[in-house]
């Protein structure tokens, strides 16, 4: 068995389900300083992270594997679980930070590659040029950044990969 496959059988192994009673004494507790409730809680996430970078990893598998996806996934919840809201579901909040956060890596435009999917430094500055000018006339947006308006059609249907919005 390979190393991410003993990972993903030790983290079912860890994983717990919460009814609603339990996730709002362990959020309570959490908030109260107990690092034990936080641990709990993270652990109660690990198959879903699994679940949510094995879906993003089928558009982004030329830009990185399953198990960075899954390490970006386990750093966001580990980072944001203080965050999370207990009026809601932890898998709503878990789906959304996670994904989030390899949106964010995958656009952090830190990749060399050469894929329709990805986009790498170049692109991104120039999504964030076209879209800090706020219109959507390309003959306006042409000439404000000497891009070609074939590009700036481009560069938009790129960057259609957006962040999920968190509940308060």
């Amino acid at each position: 068995m390979d190393t991410f496959g003993i990972y993903k059988k030790q983290s079912k192994n860890s994983y717990v389900i919460l009814g609603k009673p339990e996730r709002l004494e362990l959020y309570q507790k959490m908030k109260n300083g107990d690092q034990e409730s936080k641990q709990i809680l993270i652990n109660s996430c690990l198959p879903l992270v699994i679940k949510v970078a094995t879906k993003w990893h089928q558009k982004y598998k030329k830009i990185l594997g399953l198990e960075d996806l899954v390490q970006i996934g386990n750093l966001a919840v580990c980072k944001l679980i203080e965050k999370y809201n207990p009026k809601y579901e932890l898998s709503t909040f878990v789906t959304r930070i996670v994904s989030n956060a390899i949106v964010d890596e995958v656009m952090s435009g830190n990749y060399n590659i050469n894929s329709s999917v990805s986009i790498n430094k170049y692109v991104s500055d120039k999504i964030t040029k076209i879209k800090s000018l706020n219109t959507n006339n390309l003959e306006e947006i042409s000439k404000k950044t000497n891009i070609s308006e074939k590009n700036i059609k481009k560069f938009l249907s790129i960057s259609d990969t957006k962040r999920e919005k968190i509940p308060e």
